[in-house]
């Protein structure tokens, strides 16, 4: 097993319930990380006022077996050049700063929905290990969002074609594609040809701020 087998291996569910200051940290850290994701997405969109309190379509990316890194980009007509120059340089901290905050928002559900604190770096056993319910209204929320701006879909099916993925445009296909995108791109120069993806970040992340405010009653 290598190193980053034992990390995945490292989940673990802690029993205590989560205090409301905690709470409240661990969100503001997670939106923290979401408002960082967003400023490295406006790169590849032009958007320099791109707008973390609202949905925004995040450029996505599927690396292959081989090393080939294919990716979508939603430019837009009114897109900055110049704010445009250089974004390939940012394409790995996008994905470890997105990746990053998926975790943390899952963590944040964890402990406000389901009262139990959780450990570990895979987005898919994160969401898998979410009741029921908590998985159900997800997804009926990435829909929905996703619904709402056909060009996502669009997007998606044409990164699919290129390519040759295999998976549903779900939250929960998006997040296992992307369970251990935080460590293969963290360490994208020891693992080049680590098929990974990173796909759904805009849809999956205001779908859980979403379910954080029906609890909470704040703004996402």
């Amino acid at each position: 097993m290598d190193e980053l087998d034992v990390r995945q291996d490292n989940n673990v569910t802690r029993n205590a319930t989560m205090t409301k200051p905690a709470l409240d940290a661990l969100f503001r850290e997670a939106t923290g990380f979401h408002q960082t994701t967003c400023t490295l997405a406006s790169r590849f969109s032009g958007i320099k006022d791109f707008d973390h309190t609202h949905h925004q379509p995040i450029p996505m990316l599927v690396r292959a077996a081989d090393g080939t890194i294919y990716r979508t980009l939603f430019k837009d007509h009114q897109a900055d050049a110049q704010w445009m120059q250089g974004a390939d340089d940012y394409f790995t901290s996008l994905v470890v700063n997105g990746a990053f905050s998926l975790e943390l928002h899952l963590k944040h559900l964890h402990g406000l929905v389901e009262k139990q604190e959780r450990r570990g770096h895979d987005l898919h056993r994160l969401f898998l290990e979410l009741s029921d319910w908590t998985q159900k209204e997800l997804e009926s929320i990435f829909q929905a969002i996703s619904g709402s701006q056909p060009s996502i879909q669009q997007q998606f099916d044409a990164l699919r074609q290129e390519a040759g993925i295999n998976f549903d445009w779900t939250m929960h296909d998006v997040l296992r594609e992307s369970a251990r995108a935080f460590e293969t791109w963290r360490y994208s120069y020891e693992s080049k040809t680590v098929p990974s993806s990173f796909a759904g970040y805009g849809e999956a992340v205001f779908a859980m701020r979403i379910i954080s405010t029906q609890f909470t009653g704040k703004t996402p």
